[in-house]
């Protein structure tokens, strides 16, 4: 038993490292293509932009080269919404904040999660335009740019501190 917990483990390591790479690839696109032309995906308040596509593509290719038996729900490719999810499948919004990207706010977010039977287990949440990276590992705490990151009152290693909303000072926004 111990032997499959450790493979698992080395598996999900390898995952996280693939979700570090195409979060990189999908900064490359944000950064490549702005956020010039805005889209209404036909829900209210529902907008995207070219580099919400073109990040959700350039995602998209690295776990279609890395994972390709791995599922996934991107946010912005309606085609994955409402499929049938298995035990285990990746979860991503390619940019989040696109429309607050034209009032030149720089609080946008590339975010992807491993969900494992409908819990998150690891999660990396990048803000391209302000240089940050948290990674987050369930039951090993949140990274920071690589260094441990805590919140008062939560420890580094708490599960809880999977998720988290991270309040960002209104100086980002010129």
């Amino acid at each position: 038993m111990h032997d499959a917990k450790e493979k698992d483990r080395e598996m999900s390591e390898k995952v996280l490292e693939y979700m570090l790479e195409a979060a990189h690839a999908g900064k490359q696109k944000i950064l490549e293509l702005g956020f010039s032309k805005v889209t209404n995906k036909g829900t209210r308040g529902d907008f995207a932009t070219d580099a919400d596509f073109g990040s959700s593509q350039a995602i998209r290719r690295v776990f279609q080269e890395k994972l390709p038996y791995m599922p996934l729900l991107d946010e912005e490719d309606e085609s994955t919404h409402g499929c049938v999810i298995e035990q285990r499948y990746i979860c991503y919004d390619p940019l989040d904040g696109s429309f607050i990207s034209r009032t030149h706010c720089k609080e946008i977010g590339i975010n992807i999660a491993l969900i494992e039977n409908g819990v998150p287990t690891y999660a990396i949440m990048m803000l391209p335009l302000l240089d940050f990276t948290f990674t987050a590992v369930r039951g090993r705490g949140v990274l920071l740019n690589g260094e441990a990151f805590s919140v008062e009152g939560i420890e580094p290693s708490d599960e809880e501190a999977l998720i988290m909303a991270i309040p960002l000072s209104h100086a980002t926004c010129n």
